[in-house]
């Protein structure tokens, strides 16, 4: 299998990333403990901010790891509170059945508790996991009533974290309480627009968040997973040239997933991918299933602000217009042109409903400009594709009068 340039330049230039956290979970009801998987997590140190309170009186929580209570982690904390008098520490050593920290308040109305962990070499098969914390918990009320927690600790185990554990020391942590996993290199979460190319993957794979899969299925059958736990905005990708698998699987991972085989649809079960050809898909996380990144779900498609109207699907040659979403039917050779009339942020976009690798021509009407996806989206007055579920969307800018791919 071989990648042009171009198909890469355009993978990791699309806006296939998350603006948001890689796993959210909120309490509805009490509950001791809550357990936070890890799986298709990227690799590197975590982030976890805790948003708490108790059911029962200040407790510190504990961290445990893929459920293990036994005697192997190393803990410490110490608290201070706002008369800068220390508030109670602990240095527990070696052969604790968790590592303790960031106090947990009773739940009323005035009190509150965040507090950020910080977990590194989770992932790592040769490495004990650390973890190092620190929290703020208080009231509202105008008492000074508040408390600094710092914490470190150790869990002694060189196995791969599959589950990060949290539990109330005493008490259920009540109705409300939320936690929230990052990506500690990028603490807010990774920027939408960035995007992670994995190495080349030829057997059943499950994807990450804000991953673009670079596909080479050995054998027909093989199947790209969509990520666990996604969250509002999360994207992943796959990008496969050319080969001779011609039989490959896309699958929701429990979540309705948009079949480009058929056009506004989306399944439930995986569907099949049929054919040799390119293929270059980006999707995004609507809250309740996973979308193209350049295709409406319920209500019409958007982008930069503007709202597009689909149109009923189009065969042979087109000229779209401003607003527009083409949907078009590519068995066989397919002309698209831009509309003549057009404003600055005006948009359009054209999307494949079959597939097929059959010469897509896009040309720009009159002096303007159209940005190629297949060569690193520079603009040119006309251009040819070969991809099979080909999709793109144009935004207008009026001062290089050129459609430029949103």
């Amino acid at each position: 299998m071989t990648l042009s340039a171009a198909m890469v330049a355009a993978a990791t230039s699309s806006a296939v990333g998350v603006g948001g956290p890689l796993y959210e979970f909120t309490v509805t009801t009490a509950q001791a403990a809550i357990s936070i998987p890890t799986a298709g997590f990227p690799a590197g140190a975590l982030r976890i901010e805790l948003s708490a309170k108790s059911t029962g009186g200040n407790n510190l929580t504990h961290v445990r790891f893929n459920s293990d209570v036994g005697t192997n982690y190393v803990s410490s904390f110490a608290s201070v509170d706002a008369a800068a008098v220390l508030g109670g520490s602990s240095q527990d050593g070696i052969g604790t059945v968790s590592i303790r920290g960031l106090n947990v308040r009773p739940s009323t109305a005035s009190n509150f508790q965040t507090g950020i962990y910080i977990v590194s070499e989770w992932d790592a098969s040769d490495r004990f996991t650390d973890v190092n914390g620190q929290g703020f918990s208080g009231s509202t009320n105008t008492d000074g009533d508040t408390e600094t927690t710092v914490m470190s600790g150790q869990w002694r185990n060189n196995a791969v974290v599959t589950t990060i554990d949290l539990a109330a020391g005493s008490g259920l942590f009540d109705v409300g309480t939320r936690v929230r996993v990052y990506s500690a290199a990028s603490p807010g979460g990774v920027p939408t627009g960035t995007s992670v190319l994995t190495s080349l993957q030829t057997d059943n794979y499950l994807a990450s968040v804000g991953e673009v899969v670079l596909w080479a299925p050995s054998a027909p059958g093989k199947t790209v997973t969509a990520p666990v736990n996604p969250q509002v905005g999360a994207t992943f990708g796959i990008l496969k040239s050319t080969d001779t698998v011609d039989s490959w699987n896309v699958d929701g991972n429990g979540n309705d997933i948009y079949d480009p085989n058929q056009a506004g649809v989306w399944v439930s079960a995986p569907f099949s991918v049929a054919g040799a050809a390119s293929v270059n898909l980006n999707y995004v996380y609507d809250g309740t299933r996973w979308s193209l990144a350049t295709i409406p779900g319920s209500g019409g498609d958007s982008g930069g602000g503007g709202s597009l109207t689909a149109t009923d699907t189009k065969a042979g040659a087109y000229t779209g217009a401003s607003g527009e979403r083409v949907r078009y039917n590519a068995s066989s050779a397919f002309a698209l042109t831009t509309p003549s009339s057009r404003s600055d942020k005006d948009e359009l976009a054209f999307h494949s409903v079959t597939t097929g690798e059959f010469p897509i021509t896009i040309t720009a009407d009159g002096s303007d400009l159209v940005a190629n996806p297949d060569n690193f989206g520079i603009p040119e007055a006309s251009f040819v594709v070969t991809d099979a579920f080909f999709h793109v969307h144009y935004q207008f800018d009026s001062v290089s009068n050129a459609w430029l791919i949103l």
